[in-house]
């Protein structure tokens, strides 16, 4: 069954709106029965279905731990990138990927909202959308850009939710789908891991000192 647009509209209405703060109370969430789909890599020992390292000034909760793992590019850094995937009744499908990266305050003043919207456009083709919507937000201390969208994955509808946000101390991205047709849990689960997106305080991590020169580097 399809989605109706009331669902696209509250969904909209999640994304734009201002993360809670982390000292907020957050509402209990019901736990489905649910087909594992990952292992997740426990880290954290307190709550391991939270995401908030120490420096990003975002978080993200997922129903469980999320799956860990790291992505590297050639000539960049590596990053951990945190996986949940989860499959209802083998029908429908709820896929979260989420980022954070150390960033400066000069950086943040360099993302303005055209910087932040052309970050995520790849995204359009990428994703295979037939319809999106974007917008950009300035908060007090962050800015968040927003594609959503609807396309097909195989022969399955999905909804796309792409989201940039950052802060002095890091960029946060988040990635998911809903992939099938409509059911009420997989629907739920996949607003209430948008709606737990928060601010919370971040910190700056030390720069890396360059690698020293070799004596042949020097002389070249």
């Amino acid at each position: 069954m399809l989605r109706p647009l009331t669902f696209l509209s509250l969904l909209c209405f999640t994304i734009f709106a201002h993360p809670a703060r982390a000292e907020e109370a957050s509402a209990k969430q019901e736990k489905p029965d649910q087909q594992k789909v990952e292992k997740p890599k426990i880290e954290d020992k307190e709550n391991p279905a939270r995401f908030a390292p120490d420096f990003c000034d975002f978080e993200i909760t997922f129903p469980e731990a999320p799956f860990n793992s790291k992505k590297c590019f050639e000539g960049a850094d590596c990053y951990d990138l945190q996986s949940y995937t989860m499959v209802y009744d083998l029908s429908t499908t709820v896929d979260v990927s989420v980022t954070c990266n150390p960033s400066t305050p000069e950086a943040y003043k360099r993302y303005n909202e055209q910087v932040m919207k052309a970050a995520l456009t790849g995204m359009i083709d990428d994703r295979q959308l037939n319809e999106h919507n974007m917008a950009f937000r300035q908060f007090d201390k962050t800015k968040n850009a927003s594609l959503s969208g609807t396309g097909i994955t195989g022969t399955q509808e999905k909804i796309y939710v792409g989201q940039l946000w950052i802060g002095s101390n890091s960029v946060f991205t988040v990635q998911a789908e809903l992939v099938g047709g409509e059911h009420p849990v997989a629907d739920k689960s996949f607003r209430d891991i948008l709606a737990s997106i928060k601010e919370k305080p971040g910190k700056q991590l030390p720069k890396k000192p360059k690698a020293s020169l070799t004596s042949k580097e020097k002389n070249q």
